[in-house]
Order: structure tokens, then C-alpha cells, then sequence
């Protein structure tokens, strides 16, 4: 089982999704190794993975190198004991996860607000299908995923290091060049040694060090042996996410009892992406200034943003009083994930532009995978399938129009 980041439907040039061609080459290896099946599997934290993979090249580049496709939001899962689980004693994993006789953890090198970087730990977020995520994504965060990876531990950890993200990560980066690819049996090591390649400081990296005090990996420089290029060589200056939301062009109330890795990441990974993309200038000239109250916290200037533009009340935490106002949009959970965009859109008035802009977005990228990453013979190969079933679907509509015809006759 080779487990990618497929967080979005970003191509790996993008600096935000795992290379498929570094997948296809680790399928390789994996047959040459005797390997009698080879899965790729993934649950994507932003769409329907089935939709994520093919917009990546992931789908197509995986099952060209012989590969079967595994998409963990529409598989069995199991129940699983964590004997030694901090935060989790017993959770439902995917099948496929939970039989495969090895695991390769084949995750991307990027900048994350949550975290310094997202690497080895973090990319077992996606091991859990949208559904089960939502109990699983709040204030015990690093301790569940570790308690997750305790009993699905890689036996090889790689590490997409080629064109990596850096700035407001995760789904907010901007490419950058490093040339890399990492490889260990250590996640926690991998994850120290990304942080350190990207110049950042590695003792404020959450999850390595759950993971090192749960014994996962060393989080120690010292204990970790660099073979190949040198970390001195290969070493960049990545800028790190922006913190905090000043920097947004309206405004922002954060309170009490929400997180980063909860309602406040969700919501500030969206804001971002919209920031790059040029979303927000579109809604401000359209609609005006909004504002978003997020968690327990008070808006002395409520009627004020009212009369600005749309006013959102994030996040069952926030006060009675602004969540029943009629003149508010109020996105309900704690934390709020998933429904996130969906109620973003619908509260901005953009449900049907936001959904064709979005799925648009997938169709270009998917036309830009089939160039970059997809072998040409998988292309054809997927098109015919394509060609075949319209044609199908048309000669049936026409004997259907025909025997109506003769019916009516």
C-alpha cells in the first residue's frame, strides 16, 4: 500500500500534492521487489478523492504502472485496537490499509500553518475517510494520528522534496524548487530532516514530537545520519505560512474554544486559497466587506459589519446571541470542517459559480496531469473508454427513440 498526499486537486508542480510520477517509479520498485499486488490509497481532505486523483494524474499515472487505486472514502473499514493509543483505543480503519503486508508513506514536502511543515505524520490525516475526520481533527489531533500510525507504522517513508510549498501552506503555497527526495524508515526523522531542509526549526514541530515521545522515531538531529547530498547542500530559505489574520482585507473575530487543527485551520486554509486565487477582491466588489466571527468571542462593532456586507458566525462555540441573528450566516459543527466551503459559497451567494469554478479547476488540471505526468498510452487508453461509453450511451438513446417511435405507431 503506498499511501500519496492527495489533500487537493493541485498538481505536484503546484507544491501541494505528491509527484505521480514518484509514485509510478515507487510501483516500480514494488513489482521489482516481488510484489504480487501493489494499491495506492488516499482520502482527500477537500473533494471526492475519486475526483482529487484524477485531477492530480494520480489515478491514471498509478494504474499505467500497474497499481490498483484505492480510494478510502468508499471502501470497507475494520475495527482496530490501539493497545497503546494516547488519545484513540479503538478506531475503524480501511481495509486495504489495515491487510497490506508493507506501507510506503509517499508524503509532500510543504510549509502548514498548523505545523512548521506537512510530512510523514501529518499525511496520516488521510489515511481516515472525510467522515471520520470530523471526530478526529480538533484539540487531540497530533496524539490521535499518532495513535493511528502506531498500528498502520510505514515501512518506508518518502518524501516528495522536488517542487515543494512553501508560504501559506497547506493548499495556499507557492512552488519552489528544491530538487529533493527524501527517504527513511523513520517518520519522525523525515519530518525533523524536512524541517531542516526547509530552514525552519524543527523543536516546534508537533507532530514529530508526539511522535518521538510515543516511539515512533527520533526528533534528536544528532541521532539522525544523512547519506547522499548533504542537508548543507540542499538546504533553502523556505518562507513560512503567515500567522494570525491581520493580514486579511476584512474582518476577523477569533475567541475561545476553537484550534488550528479544528474550525480555525479549516476556515484559514480556505481564506488563504481565496486570498492567491483573487476570490476575495471579486466578493468585496460585489458584495462588500465581510466578516467572520469564529468560536466563543464578542463584536463590539456588530452592527456596524452587518451593514458591511455578509456577516459569518463560525462554529457551534460562538454565542447564542450572533448564531440566532437572522441577519447572519451561520455555518453549524464543532469543530466545522468539512462543510466548511460548501457553506462558505452558499453564505458568499456563490454555491453554483463557486462549484463550476471549482470543478472547471479539476478539468483544467486534469487536461495539464494527462501531459505532465500520464503516460500517452494510459491517455488513449482512457479516452477510448470514454469514446466507447458515449457511444454506447448514444446508440442505446437512439434504438430507445426508435422503439418509442414504432411504439407510437
Amino acid at each position: 500500500m503506498i499511501k500519496p498526499n492527495q489533500t487537493g486537486y493541485f498538481l505536484a508542480d503546484e507544491g501541494m500534492t505528491t509527484d505521480p510520477c514518484l509514485v509510478a517509479a515507487l510501483i516500480q520498485l514494488c513489482k521489482e521487489a516481488g510484489a504480487g499486488r501493489v494499491l495506492v490509497g488516499e482520502s482527500s481532505g477537500m473533494d471526492d478523492t475519486r475526483i482529487v486523483m484524477q485531477a492530480t494524474g494520480m489515478a491514471s499515472t498509478a494504474r499505467a504502472a500497474g497499481a490498483e487505486v484505492v480510494y478510502f472514502d468508499n471502501c470497507r473499514y475494520r475495527d482496530v485496537d490501539i493497545p497503546d493509543g494516547k488519545a484513540i483505543r479503538r478506531i475503524a480503519l480501511p481495509v486495504p490499509l489495515v491487510e497490506a503486508d508493507v506501507i510506503i508513506n509517499a508524503c509532500k514536502g510543504k510549509t502548514h500553518h498548523m505545523d512548521p511543515i506537512s510530512g510523514a505524520i501529518k499525511n496520516w490525516v488521510g489515511v481516515i475517510g472525510s467522515d471520520l475526520r470530523q471526530k478526529h481533527h480538533d484539540i487531540h489531533t497530533f496524539a490521535e494520528y499518532v495513535d493511528i500510525m502506531t498500528v498502520t507504522k510505514p515501512a518506508l517513508n518518502v518524501c516528495d522534496a522536488i517542487i515543494v510549498g512553501e508560504g501559506d501552506g497547506p493548499v495556499a503555497n507557492t512552488p519552489r524548487w528544491c530538487g529533493c527526495v527524501l527517504a527513511s524508515t523513520d517518520p519522525v526523522a523525515m519530518d525533523v530532516t524536512i524541517c531542516r531542509l526547509f530552514s525552519l526549526d524543527h523543536t516546534e514541530h508537533k507532530f514529530a514530537a508526539e511522535g518521538a515521545e510515543r516511539g515512533l522515531g527520533t526528533n534528536d538531529p544528532e541521532e539522525i545520519a544523512i547519506v547522499g547530498a548533504s542537508l548543507d547542500e540542499a538546504r533553502i530559505e523556505a518562507r513560512r505560512p503567515r500567522q494570525g489574520w491581520d493580514y486579511f482585507p476584512f474582518n476577523v473575530i477569533v475567541g475561545k474554544d476553537v484550534t488550528y487543527s479544528g474550525t480555525l485551520g479549516h476556515w484559514k486554509s480556505i481564506a488563504d486559497s481565496f486570498l492567491k486565487d483573487g476570490t476575495w477582491v471579486k466578493v468585496m466588489a460585489a458584495r462588500g466587506i465581510p466578516t467572520f466571527l469564529i468560536g466563543n468571542a464578542e463584536d463590539p462593532e456588530f452592527e456596524r459589519h452587518v451593514a458591511q456586507g455578509p456577516y459569518f458566525v463560525i462554529d457551534a462555540a460562538a454565542p447564542a446571541r450572533y448564531r440566532l441573528d437572522p441577519r447572519v450566516h451561520f455555518i453549524p459543527g464543532h469543530p466545522v470542517l468539512h462543510n466548511m466551503l460548501p457553506e462558505l459559497f452558499k453564505g458568499l451567494g456563490l454555491t453554483v459559480p463557486g462549484n463550476l469554478t471549482k470543478r472547471g479547476q479539476e478539468l483544467m488540471r486534469a487536461g495539464e496531469a494527462c501531459l505532465f505526468y500520464v503516460p500517452p498510452a494510459q491517455t488513449a487508453k482512457e479516452l477510448t473508454k470514454i469514446a466507447l461509453a458515449v457511444a454506447g450511451a448514444g446508440a442505446l438513446g437512439w434504438f430507445a427513440l426508435r422503439w418509442l417511435r414504432d411504439g407510437w405507431r
